[in-house]
């Protein structure tokens, strides 16, 4: 009896074992399948501007070394701040909309915080 016992909660365990490798041996290769299909592999070209658009994401938090304001952080980047709205109330989104001043470009920056509940 005692022993029949330990011997199938051992042997269930390891069966558990088994199976949850192979649910994630499965997760990784449908992650993978997805990463696959996406689209297009980025390069480091692809990516260059990145650092400056994640300059432009703090701003929407007021957050820059300098303590400028983010009308004159956006005007010394060639953009004009349209609007600026920054709430402080918990559950509303702040933003700021700012356009290029270049007329050549049409370029515009949307700024969000308080993203974490969309």
């Amino acid at each position: 009896g005692e022993s029949m016992e330990g011997f199938n909660i051992n042997s269930s365990f390891l069966a558990q074992l088994q199976l949850t490798k192979q649910i994630k041996s499965q997760s990784a290769k449908s992650r993978d399948d997805i990463y696959a299909s996406a689209g297009a592999t980025l390069t480091p070209d692809d990516l260059k501007d990145l650092p400056q658009g994640l300059e432009f994401a703090d701003w929407a938090y007021d957050e820059d070394p300098s303590g400028k304001p983010l009308k004159e952080l956006l005007r010394e980047q060639g953009y004009a701040l349209l609007k600026h709205d920054k709430t402080a109330v918990p559950g509303y989104l702040g933003h700021y909309i700012a356009i290029s001043t270049d007329p050549r470009e049409k370029k515009a920056i949307i700024g969000v915080k308080g993203t974490s509940s969309l």
